[in-house]
């Protein structure tokens, strides 16, 4: 399953006054609504966010009473990072809670401290985001770069542009922690690259290699021979003909490009393929199979 983004984040508060206090007057976010946990009505839930209450922007809290702090371990999420317009910003920002008595630290474009209960918080500065120019149309990229845990973390986020983006107008956000010192346009351009070959061995695994058909070496060898020849041949297909086009996933290109709903038909001598008048993916066949029809016999 892939995960296109988070419509909210979740967190516990003791004391849930304070909470507020915190999150609305001293962090300036809007409290967009107060209702209570529809698994325990006794248990209030606050949910914070920006002006219009859009979803990915909001933070929540379910308030237990006296709830001991927690302390987070491998594989937690034990920090939330908010977005802020510059580095002037993060300055405004660094004076504001230290007046509040909130200790702080900077480094870089980010602003790391803790809520009241210790849940850490971070500000990253809107500018540091440098804009991918080898990205799709359809689309826009930035990248970031910030520090985990004393370790480098590469952030890439995307969003699409136009009609479609009235369904998804927001940020989507992709990281990853790495131990190289080269500059950050090449680290982010290399891992990008690699996850190209792990949406191949991806596909393969989704597709022949799900399953070894026989209990045989061999058999199970040629198989394998075989499942490569088919995903290249696909792969070769929508590269040469869909040049511009991204790339998708091996089922995607299978129900587009192969599971054609449409009918042969045989006439003086000749084969004929009949499409659905309202196919959504004729234009791209058809132009696949005129580009590849045209390439000149070797």
């Amino acid at each position: 399953m892939q995960l296109e983004g988070l419509h909210h984040v979740t967190a516990i508060t003791g004391d849930a006054p304070a909470n507020l206090d915190f999150y609305v007057r001293v962090l300036g976010l809007r409290l967009v609504k107060k209702t209570v946990n529809q698994d325990d009505p006794s248990v209030y839930h606050l949910f914070y966010g920006d002006d219009d209450g859009s979803p990915g922007h909001d933070l929540t809290f379910f308030e237990y009473p006296h709830a001991a702090p927690g302390r987070p371990g491998d594989g937690m999420v034990h920090t939330i990072a908010l977005r802020v317009a510059s580095a002037a910003a993060l300055d405004f920002w660094s004076e504001r809670l230290t007046a509040e008595g909130v200790e702080v630290e900077r480094e870089g474009d980010e602003l790391r401290f803790s809520d009241p209960e210790g849940l850490g918080l971070a500000l990253i500065a809107e500018d540091e985001w440098t804009a991918l120019a080898d990205y799709p149309d359809t689309g826009e990229a930035q990248i970031a770069e910030t520090v985990l845990a004393g370790r480098r973390m590469i952030v890439r986020r995307t969003r699409l542009i136009g009609p479609q983006a009235e369904l998804w107008p927001d940020w989507r956000h992709f990281a990853f922690v790495t131990n190289r010192t080269d500059p950050l346009a090449i680290v982010e351009a290399e891992h990008r690259q690699h996850a190209v070959v792990e949406q191949a061995i991806r596909d393969l695994k989704d597709q022949a290699l799900a399953h070894f058909p026989s209990g045989h070496y061999p058999a199970n060898a040629a198989w394998t021979v075989i499942a490569a020849i088919a995903h290249n041949l696909m792969r070769w297909t929508v590269l040469i003909g869909l040049p511009d086009k991204t790339r998708r996933a091996a089922r995607t290109l299978r129900r587009r490009m192969l599971t054609i709903p449409g009918r042969l038909t045989h006439s003086a001598r000749s084969w004929t393929l009949h499409l659905p008048a309202r196919w959504p993916w004729e234009a791209d066949f058809i132009r696949a199979l005129s580009t590849i029809r045209a390439i000149p016999a070797a």
